[in-house]
């Protein structure tokens, strides 16, 4: 493929945004949406890169893992607490599962044993951290942003096809690293970021370039000026950073001596860094929040070389990025400009249209704000506006109202997926800046919280038939076999596998586990007083 010389900007490297601290951050868990391997990992595509969406139950789980498991802890944490080894409750769970999402084999153990210290050393280590193997504040500070700035194996297969999937799992977490470094923190900049380092690794194929540099050799202008400088400084990286001044610059930004050891910067854990340095001293950011591919290539590659193979990638980043948010029955195919509307109009979104029905929504108003978005929809559309924002924001209304009326008639399963629709169509406005963070996120967390209330209820619903099974069982002990058996089982929480509706050495074990949380004999044997206990 062809080559491209990169010279060294001087232009400032600006790391990754900080997140602003308060005593409550629900919506930011909820806005934060990404708890990878929950949210993405259940999902697959053909090879033409179309992605079918995810399920209520999977975005359920991700809600519930961020806003029931790690929520309780937040203040704990913030205020000092840490998890140590050893642990077996509180954020564990959470912590294992960020981990996996981020590229790191994690036990899913619930307990922080020595892989899950392992891979948390590994990650701190990777993102700059202290290297404790303990996760207190600063850890979750750095976790949720660095969960924002990734993407998960399915995604990174889904944009690599072809290419071997332990390969991929060993670039990725330094692909996540690297774009927390970058803050590449929206969906919008990853698809430009894995779309240009697709095109330039030849497909994620190679990190050094396939010719031998001695194209190169010679060229004062790369700072190669001494014999054998074009092999030795070839491009290499997943961005192929090429020619010696670059190599001692950005070697000497990352802490690395490439210079000394040019055949490091194609080792996934250099060469991701290079990519990340080299994004913030261009400033590309900047450029793919406005949508300006063309310029990012400029900038990368010195001209368009490769156009077609880079826009192709982008195209699929994005549909693979937001295969669960653009399904035809939540967010409308975008309607044609109005005759009049020039492509430098200011968009009717930015005086607000969208954000006057979120406040209602914020405060709780469906019906008032379901009725403001018609009217402000029907008026864009007769005064020759978008009336996308409005619309989108009254479907928002539509579903919390949908979910409302769901939750009252006992049609919990109904409610889930109204909650999850308004949670989508409010994250797409959001997304596609079409109307406030500081709005939007309330709206989210409402639908979040609403979700969990019904899945909460749903639960509640199927436990009492599974009461009544063991309740008829009692007293029961190891060898029993049956309904029974599966419904404590259930009501265990346990991922009985195989061995469902038997009552084996595993439920036996859960079973005086459970027995010794609540204060009972640990017998191992379920009797009425267990039962009571299971009973919430």
């Amino acid at each position: 493929m062809p080559r491209r010389h990169h010279r060294t900007s001087t232009s400032q490297t600006t790391g990754p945004d900080t997140r602003s601290e308060s005593g409550d951050r629900s919506s930011d868990l909820l806005s934060n949406y990404r708890l990878q391997s929950v949210l993405r990992s259940e999902t697959s595509g053909d090879a033409s890169g179309d992605t079918a969406s995810t399920t209520h139950d999977e975005w359920g789980a991700a809600i519930e893992a961020e806003s029931e498991v790690l929520a309780p802890y937040q203040s704990e944490i913030a205020e000092g607490q840490v998890a140590q080894p050893g642990q077996r409750d509180g954020v564990v769970p959470w912590l294992q599962g960020a981990l996996q999402g981020l590229g790191y084999p994690t036990p899913s153990s619930r307990t922080f044993d020595g892989p899950t210290v392992a891979a948390l050393q590994e990650w701190q280590r990777l993102n700059g951290g202290a290297v404790t193997g303990v996760f207190g504040p600063d850890e979750l500070s750095l976790m949720q942003r660095a969960l924002e700035a990734s993407i998960s194996l399915v995604e990174f297969k889904e944009n690599a096809p072809g290419i071997a999937e332990s390969t991929l799992a060993e670039y990725l977490p330094h692909l996540n690293a690297s774009m927390l470094k970058a803050n590449i923190t929206t969906d919008t900049r990853k698809a430009v970021y894995i779309a240009q380092l697709g095109h330039e690794s030849d497909g994620f194929n190679t990190l050094e370039e396939y010719a031998s540099g001695q194209q190169y050799e010679g060229r004062e202008d790369l700072g190669n000026i001494h014999p054998g400088d074009g092999r030795r400084f070839k491009g290499r990286g997943p961005i192929q950073i090429t020619g010696r001044d670059n190599y001692e610059s950005y070697g000497a930004a990352i802490g690395v001596d490439i210079a000394a050891n040019p055949d490091i910067a194609a080792t996934p854990e250099v060469g991701f860094q290079l990519a990340a340095e080299y994004w913030n001293r261009n400033d590309l950011n900047r450029f793919s929040d406005r949508g300006q591919f063309n310029t990012v290539t400029q900038r990368i590659n010195g001209g368009q070389n490769g156009k077609a193979d880079r826009r192709n990638r982008w195209s699929r980043a994005q549909r693979v990025l937001r295969k669960w948010e653009d399904t035809p029955d939540v967010v409308p195919t975008p309607v044609a400009r109005p005759d009049g509307i020039g492509p430098d109009a200011e968009p009717t979104w930015r005086d607000g249209q969208a954000d006057a029905v979120l406040t209602q929504l914020a405060n709780g108003d469906d019906a008032g704000a379901l009725q403001q978005a018609g009217e402000l929809a029907d008026r864009a559309h007769a005064e020759g506006e978008d009336p996308a924002p409005s619309s989108l924001a009254r479907d928002a209304a539509r579903a919390l109202l949908d979910a409302q009326t769901a939750m009252e008639e006992a049609r919990y399963e109904d409610a889930k997926g109204s909650a999850h629709d308004a949670a989508r169509v409010t994250r797409y406005l959001r997304d596609n800046d079409m109307a406030s963070g500081n709005l939007t996120d309330p709206v989210i967390a409402r639908a979040g919280e609403l979700w969990t209330r019904a899945n909460e209820a749903a639960k509640a619903a199927s436990n009492q038939g599974d009461i009544a099974l063991l309740e008829a069982a009692l007293p029961m002990r190891r060898g029993a076999r049956g309904d029974a058996v599966a419904a404590l089982q259930r009501l265990l929480g346990m991922d009985a596998g195989g061995g469902a509706g038997i009552f084996g050495p595993a439920t036996e074990r859960a079973v005086k586990e459970f027995q010794s949380r609540h204060g009972l004999g640990s017998d191992g044997v379920v009797g009425g007083g267990t039962l009571d206990k299971l009973r919430g």
